[in-house]
């Protein structure tokens, strides 16, 4: 008989109890199953919480009681360069597995950002150059065009 290695989950409890638990029995519950499918890379995940920790540090610091408006304006102001740095440093393929990711993930502020990035870059522009800048083929045949163009 074949050895297999069973892979386990660690599980806490609301009580705060940890239970290992095989793979194979933790992903008859949905909520499991979904948790640990393979699905964000690691190179998402770490965009994703670096974005997230930035956030919540910014949070925390807004909080303050003692922080006086002057300086509350000023971190607003660094959080917004921050953002707009963050996402206009990400390349095509990134921005996509970011949008995919950050929805996967439920972080819905980040996928907000995202697909305002991806409106801001089709905004403006004729179906020719949407379908350059994401490299979408125009796979349809003459006939349908010209249907689609005279709407």
């Amino acid at each position: 008989m074949e050895s297999k290695v069973t892979r386990m989950i660690k599980i806490r409890s609301c009580d705060g109890a940890v239970l290992d638990v095989p793979e194979e029995v933790a992903v008859q519950s949905r909520l499991i199953r979904h948790a640990v499918e393979d699905f964000v890379t690691a190179e998402t995940l770490n965009l994703a919480f670096e974005y997230c920790t930035k956030h919540a540090d910014f949070a925390a610091a807004a909080a303050i009681p003692a922080a006086d408006d002057e300086k509350k304006k000023a971190a607003e102001t660094e959080i917004k360069d921050w953002t707009s740095s963050f996402v206009n440093a990400l390349s095509m393929d990134v921005l996509y597995d970011l949008v995919h990711g950050s929805n996967y993930l439920a972080i819905e502020e980040l996928m907000d950002l995202c697909c305002e990035r991806v409106a801001g870059m089709i905004s403006g522009k004729s179906a020719v150059e949407v379908r350059a800048t994401f490299d979408i083929m125009n796979d349809f045949p003459p006939e349908r065009r010209r249907l689609v163009t005279n709407l």
